[in-house]
């Protein structure tokens, strides 16, 4: 590591610590066939109380609808699966594939329920002691 890789870590470093407070950095590399990297730096503010603003009401609609979605989804699938039953279900090609996006969509709101709770906990926490600085080391789920 030269003098120069090195300054810039401690850069990266020293940024890092101020940027992780309520933002997101993401730095996206691009390596073309060409050669040569092609680097797109993102900062973006974390967005801590989703509610708050005009499309606050479409928003909630669209969440629910999700969620009505998902739920319907493996309400259906249930039912193929008893009707063809398991060893039949499990060797088709698309039935794995609605199995993972059910799973991926179960995910999806596992992630936004651990994002609501840990901006609850941490905004509690914040009101409790006026005087405390909090670092959210979980910023990738709040966005």
């Amino acid at each position: 590591m030269n003098l120069h890789t090195f300054d810039s870590a401690i850069l990266i470093w020293i940024l890092m610590k101020m940027i992780l407070l309520l933002n997101i950095y993401l730095q996206l590399l691009e390596f073309p066939a060409s050669g040569g990297i092609i680097v797109n730096p993102l900062v973006s503010t974390v967005r801590l109380y989703s509610y708050a603003g005009g499309r606050a009401l479409f928003r909630l609609l669209l969440e629910l609808a999700f969620v009505g979605y998902t739920i319907y989804y493996i309400v259906v699938e249930v039912k193929k699966l008893r009707k063809q039953g398991f060893q039949t279900y499990i060797h088709g090609f698309w039935s794995v594939i609605e199995v993972m996006g059910i799973v991926t969509s179960i995910l999806a709101c596992a992630f936004y329920g651990a994002k609501f709770i840990a901006v609850k906990l941490t905004m509690d926490k914040f009101h409790d002691d006026k005087g405390l600085q909090i670092l959210f080391l979980y910023c990738p789920l709040m966005r």
